[in-house]
């Protein structure tokens, strides 16, 4: 029996400048999200309303991953989002890796990208990315 693995992985290499995670939410986060949605779309992996869960994770020169993010849901129009997102939990676990020792040599983000049946339920709490009229397909209505 094969096995298929749920997240892909998409690896952003800064190990030229290995730096800290508030350079990386700085410098390098926003690079690395565009080179990341371009790929996925060049590819046609992704339609622009499709569901993508994505988790962020770093490489450290001493060799561990560390998951900066739980798993986030959004679409491809919700790139914004998750750079803010992410810059901001980059910002808050800087200060645990804050260290001369301690550098990022890689940006990792493992993703799955849902199938284009699949539906919003309330038991998805982690599509914090969507706004609720996309989270319901409702409009909103104009006053």
């Amino acid at each position: 029996m094969t096995q298929t693995k749920f997240f892909k992985d998409f690896s952003f290499d800064v190990s030229n400048t290995p730096c800290s995670l508030k350079y990386l939410s700085q410098y390098y986060l926003t690079k690395a999200l565009n080179k990341f949605f371009n790929k996925i779309e060049s590819n046609k992996l992704i339609t622009e309303n499709q569901i993508i869960g994505i988790i962020l994770r770093v490489k450290f020169n001493d060799g561990s991953i560390k998951s900066i993010s739980t798993l986030r849901k959004g679409t491809i129009k919700n790139k914004v989002k998750f750079s803010t997102l992410f810059k901001h939990l980059l910002n808050i676990r800087s200060d645990d890796y804050d260290s001369e020792e301690i550098k990022v040599l890689s940006i990792i983000f493992s993703y799955h990208i849902y199938s284009l049946d699949y539906k919003l339920n309330d038991e998805n709490k982690d599509l914090i990315l969507l706004s609720s009229e996309e989270n319901t397909g409702k409009k909103k209505r104009k006053k």
